[in-house]
This record gives structure tokens, C-alpha cells and sequence, in this order.
């Protein structure tokens, strides 16, 4: 059955089922019990329940944190690799077990962050500051009314704002205002506000400046002699606005919509290498605007539906006045972006819950570079799936279509795709009323080529097939409440992975490179989580948590000459941990991240290799209230034995630096 006939065949029953629930006699609708419906607080992930990996870090859990970026604090959850190309204000990306920063999607409040050019998202741009929490799903969304892009990737991290947590709000105004100041020239200030419009509107704003000079001390190697150097053209200055409004119709239905918008121009330091010390004079700038909304509502116990849309614009532009090219580069891009979303969830019985959810969007590309074909790609996604929750079983199993048409003002177009991807789920419990659970999990998926592996002058090729892959997992986790502990939970997962027509830039003769589908990669891994909270010991509240992943992601590609190697920057272990104590307002945290060795290319020889780091962090935070006003005062140290490391070659990360930032609440 060919895509588009599954996408026909699906929008047609999401309209019958719309149309069934509108010819519902509405006297009966209203006398349902709609009070019992509460729509108010979002329903929170629960990892140890989830029949696929999953983890959330909360409000409380990213105070304890030395940790000022979503970037910083992503490091504490397991299968996260950090890419960091330094200096303060350098691009920062994730790779979840091993498939790089394109497999994994980004969501703000429920809605995927577009970069159709890159498919990448810089998440050092997302401050703490506003955050609620952060979740990480390996797989699909627990939320059965999620858009069909949130089930089009390998795995997602869903950020949720402050701002978007009306459920917490407990008076008609709240105010609170922040600074932090720190090493490096780093300073931050911002300003957040909730009001009570009425007994079912609130509306919030959110504003935050941070500047940094980012000139800091590293040493660099040349030969056996140590040369220290200070990083130069590493500096950031960023300015993010948000807005938001929520509205509550009924106990069953509400409005959400946000207004964002950020600007930032930074720095981007040269790499640290012998003959090209410190004199970049490259510099970025960003506009990333946009405007979302989402309306949700249950029309009975059984049935459910969320309505999102955006519409955004990001703005980059990239000067280097010391590149070859004739006059320097000074390249504007612009992409733009409009979506649509609807999905529905009906629950024909207790036991067993339906989902569908069609996705459109429209995005388009727009640059200076010379001879660019300046595309425009349609995208269609509708997913089908189900969720049978028996006494001790739980299955979940969909299937996402995908329809992707491309047209361009000039040069060809590449050829239209259509897709078809399963995903199957299985939880178990063996024993009734013990905390103990098994999951297994498969899922298919793929990526569709950027704009710039598609278009860009002179490397993009049409001709690109999309990477895919397939997906296995198979773990158990143990939860415990009582005795020593308040809660205690261990969940330990085995996975693989198969990425076959990875998309890497080859060259094609002695000046000019090509992107093309080369490289199969296999991985196979295993994560540890271990979480635990103490019951109070004398004053004290004493909790910890630690991650541990082991990894091993090989280029199987036959004709490779680093054939059964592990491919570059991805090391074969990680660690990260960390330990609390708190005595009624005042707490400490140590934090802790090992990255082991790797390679900074396919080819696995000493000249490569690339040496472990452990970094290890301090924190105290303490409390006060004055006069109605509540005071939160933190300090951070950070890598506090001024360990010399990078994450990606040649590009130094800082050494000891310090923090210091002041909260009012009111």
C-alpha cells in the first residue's frame, strides 16, 4: 500500500471520528461529570513506568545543577553525548546513543524546533532560567494527543517552560527577578511575571540578558612544550523575550500560545592549532522569532483532542573577513516555517487507547550564497497508533507515514519521498504489587536530508537518500519506597542500533567535496540509572543519582578502510552523578562527568586518540524569605581541579571558573 493511500485513508477516519463526536447529543455532553476532567496540570513522564527509555530532570533536580544552559544539564541523563566546539558562546549539540545531533528532536512546550537547514539544534541558546523540566524519550511520546513530528525521530527532549506551568500558580501576581555574575566577564539578568486576568486566564512574560566576554586561560601542546594561551573572539551576548497567555474554557479544555523571540551575536574562536593562534575575527548572528499555539480539550472520559500550529522565522548571518574568498564571507540565511497539527485520542474501553495525529508543515530556505536553489519542502506526517494497558502488560504500536515534496526557484529539485515507519512497545510486570518491570522495544525510523546536504553550492547533492534507522531496546528496572529510603529506583538498558545511507561529505577530487550515502554504523550499549532519596537522617535530606552508559558504534561499511572501528567522538563510556545534602533552606551538590576516550576520526590509531576528562562541580544554594519576599542565593564552582580538555579537537573548554546568581520571588 503505497504512503500516500495510508495518509488518505487516515486523515478520512480522524474526520469520521471527528464527526462521530460532534454528533453526540450535546444535552448529554453536558450533563458529564466535566469536573472530573482536569486538563489543568500536564501529565508528568514517568520513566519507570514508561515501556521505552525515559527520563526527566525537574525544577528541583536543575537547581542543584552547576548548569546555566539546557546543554550544561542534558550531560546528567544516560546515552547523552555533548558536542561543545568551546568558547562560551560555541555550538552545542546532542547525540543520543551514538546517531548525532539530527536524530534528535527538539521540543519548546510540546512543539518541534524546526532547523530544516542543519537539522540541528544549538541548545546552549536555552537558559535554565525559565525551565520546568526537561524530558528525554528514546523512542515515542507518552502523551497520546502528541503531534506526529514528536514520533519522527529516534528520540526527542521536550523542554517545558515556568511560563507554561500555570497549574502552579498560587496568587493572582507573581514576580521574580534574577542576576548572576561569573567568571569570564559572564553576567545575567532577568525578569519574569504572571497575572491573574481572570479566574481563567493568566498571562506571563519572560525576559533575560546574558553577556560574556569568554576570555579564558587554556594551555596548549606544541611539542613537548607548554604554551599557555587566553581564548580571544569567544564572546556572546544574547537577548531572549517570551510571552505567554493560558486559558481555561471549561475544567476539560484549554488554550496555550506563546510569542518567542531571541537574539544573539557572538564569537567564534579559531581552532587551537599550531600556526592559527587566536586571530579568528569570524562572528554570528541570530533572529529566532516565532509564534505557537495549542488547544487541547476532552470531549468525554473516552475521547480527547489538541489542536497546535506555529509559524517562526530564523534568522542567521556568518562573517568571516579573514576567508580566501574574495572579499571575505558575509552570508545572510533565512528560514521560515509554517505548521499544523491535530490529533486525537478515543478510548472504546478501559484497556485500550487509539490514537491518530496529522501533521503539516511548509518550510523554505532563503540565502545570499551564490547560485543556491533556494528550496521550499512540503512535509506530511500522520501517525496511527494504539495502547493496550492489560493486568500485568502493556503494549503500544503505531505506524508514521511521511511525504516529503521539494520544489526549488532554481537548479533540480530533489525527488520526493514517502515512508513508512513501525514502532512496537512492550512493558511487563512479573510480580503483582512489586516495583519490578521489563521493556523490549523496536522502532524504525528515518531522516530526511538538510537543506544544505540537498542544495548547498557546490558539496549538496539531490541524489541523497534519507539515513535510516532501526532501533532495538530491551531493559528492566526495579523501583523500592520504604525501609532506609524514601524512593530508590535502578532501570538498566541494553540497545542497538543499525544506521545505514549515512550522510557524510566526501571528497570528489583533490579541491571539491560531495555529500553522499556511504556508511553503516552499528551500536550496541548499555545504560544504568540509579536514583535514590534517603529518609531524613538527623536534619539532613540526603539523595543522589548516577548514570553510566558503555557503548561500542562501529562503521560496518564493507567497502571501509576503518571497517569494525568506532567512528569518531563517540567514547565508550560515560559517566555522570550527582550527590545532594539539604538541611531546611541550605543544600550542597557535588556533580560529576567522565567522558572516556575516543577518537577524533574513523581511523583508530594513538595520533587520534583523544583522552578521558572527569569534571567535577560544587555547588550551595540557600534560602530565605523577607518580608513576603523569598531569597535564593547559589554559587557554583565548576571543574574545580582545572582539568585541561576538549570535546572536540582543537577547540579548549574552560578550566575552574565560578558563578554566582541571586533570585527574589515574589
Amino acid at each position: 500500500m503505497k504512503v500516500r493511500t495510508v495518509i488518505e485513508t487516515t486523515a478520512l477516519l480522524l474526520y469520521a471520528a471527528l464527526s462521530a463526536v460532534a454528533q453526540e447529543d450535546s444535552t448529554r455532553i453536558k450533563e458529564t461529570q466535566v469536573k472530573e476532567l482536569d486538563v489543568r496540570a500536564d501529565k508528568l513522564l514517568m520513566p519507570s513506568m514508561s515501556v521505552q527509555p525515559a527520563e526527566m530532570l525537574m525544577r528541583k533536580e536543575l537547581e542543584k545543577l552547576s548548569s546555566n544552559s539546557v546543554a550544561d544539564a542534558v550531560r546528567q541523563l544516560p546515552s547523552v553525548m555533548l558536542k561543545d566546539y568551546g568558547g562560551i558562546g560555541g555550538l552545542k549539540t546532542i547525540s543520543v546513543r551514538s546517531l548525532g545531533a539530527e536524530h534528535t528532536g527538539v521540543q519548546l512546550d510540546g512543539v518541534k524546533i524546526s532547523d530544516a537547514q542543519t537539522g540541528q539544534i544549538d541548545l546552549g541558546r536555552f537558559s535554565l532560567e525559565n525551565v520546568e523540566r526537561i524530558e528525554l524519550m528514546q523512542g515515542n511520546p507518552e502523551n497520546e494527543c502528541s503531534p506526529a513530528k514528536a514520533f519522527a525521530s529516534a528520540s526527542v527532549l521536550n523542554i517545558v517552560t515556568r511560563s507554561q506551568d500555570f497549574s502552579s500558580m498560587q496568587k493572582p501576581v507573581e514576580m521574580r527577578a534574577a542576576t548572576q555574575i561569573g567568571s569570564f566577564g559572564f553576567f545575567g539578568a532577568s525578569l519574569a511575571g504572571r497575572l491573574k486576568l481572570a479566574e481563567s486566564i493568566v498571562a506571563a512574560a519572560n525576559a533575560e540578558r546574558q553577556t560574556a566576554d569568554g576570555r579564558y586561560d587554556y594551555v596548549f601542546l606544541d611539542g613537548s612544550q607548554r604554551v599557555n594561551l587566553r581564548r580571544q573572539n569567544a564572546d556572546v551576548q544574547s537577548t531572549r523575550i517570551e510571552a505567554d497567555v493560558g486559558a481555561e474554557f471549561s475544567e476539560a479544555s484549554k488554550l496555550t500560545a506563546k510569542l518567542y523571540h531571541y537574539t544573539a551575536e557572538r564569537g567564534l574562536p579559531n581552532a587551537a592549532i599550531i600556526g592559527n593562534f587566536e586571530n579568528s575575527r569570524q562572528r554570528l548572528w541570530n533572529r529566532d522569532v516565532f509564534a505557537q499555539a495549542a488547544f487541547e480539550t476532552k470531549w468525554s472520559e473516552s475521547f480527547q483532542m489538541a489542536f497546535r500550529s506555529k509559524v517562526s522565522e530564523n534568522y542567521l548571518r556568518f562573517q568571516d573577513p579573514n576567508s580566501l574568498r574574495e572579499g571575505g564571507i558575509d552570508d545572510d540565511y533565512t528560514q521560515r516555517e509554517l505548521y499544523g497539527s491535530l490529533a486525537a485520542a478515543y478510548k472504546p474501553v478501559s484497556l485500550l487507547t487509539l490514537n491518530i495525529a496529522s501533521d503539516i508543515a511548509y518550510n523554505t530556505l532563503r540565502t545570499t550564497l551564490f547560485e543556491f536553489s533556494q528550496p521550499q519542502r512540503w512535509s506530511w506526517l500522520t501517525v496511527v497508533g494504539a495502547k493496550a494497558a492489560l493486568q500485568n502488560v502493556n503494549i503500544e504500536a503505531n505506524v508514521l507515514a511521511t511525504l516529503i515534496r521539494e520544489t526549488t526557484a532554481s537548479g533540480v529539485a530533489a525527488k520526493p519521498k514517502e515512508e513508512l515507519t513501525p514502532t512496537i512497545a512492550i512493558g511487563y510486570k512479573p510480580f503483582a504489587g512489586e516495583g519490578f518491570r521489563l521493556r523490549a522495544s523496536y522502532k524504525s525510523i528515518f531522516r530526511m536530508p538538510t537543506f544544505n546536504d540537498l542544495y548547498y553550492t557546490r558539496v549538496g547533492n539531490v541524489n541523497l537518500r534519507p539515513e535510516r534507522v532501526q532501533q532495538f531496546n530491551i531493559g528492566a528496572g526495579y523501583e523500592l519506597q520504604g525501609g532506609a529510603v524514601r524512593y530508590a529506583a535502578i532501570r538498566v538498558d541494553g540497545f542497538r542500533s543499525l544506521v545505514r545511507d549515512k550522510i557524510l561529505a566526501v571528497p570528489r577530487d583533490a579541491f571539491n567535496w560531495s555529500m553522499q550515502n556511504l556508511t553503516v554504523v552499528e551500536t550496541n550499549g548499555v545504560d544504568v540509572h540509579l536514583e535514590a532519596t534517603l529518609k531524613k537522617i538527623a536534619m539532613a535530606d540526603i539523595s543522589f543519582s548516577a548514570n553510566y552508559t558503555y557503548q561500542t558504534a562501529l562503521d560496518k561499511t564493507p567497502e571501509s578502510l576503518v571497517f569494525g572501528q568506532q567512528i569518531a567522538y563517540t567514547p565508550f563510556e560515560t559517566v555522570s552523578g550527582v550527590a545532594s545534602i539539604s538541611v531546611e533552606s541550605l543544600s550542597f551538590s557535588w556533580i560529576l562527568s567522565y567522558v572516556g576516550y575516543r577518537y577524533q576520526l574513523g581511523e583508530n590509531i594513538q595520533a587520534n586518540l583523544m583522552p578521558s576528562y572527569l569534571l567535577n562541580d560544587l555547588t550551595a544554594r540557600v534560602e530565605h524569605p523577607i518580608a513576603g519576599v523569598a531569597l535564593a542565593l547559589k554559587m557554583e564552582l565548576n571543574n574545580i581541579f582545572d582539568i585541561q580538555y576538549d570535546v572536540i579537537r582543537s577547540f579548549p573548554m574552560p578550566g575552574r571558573n565560578a558563578r554566582v546568581s541571586l533570585t527574589l520571588t515574589y
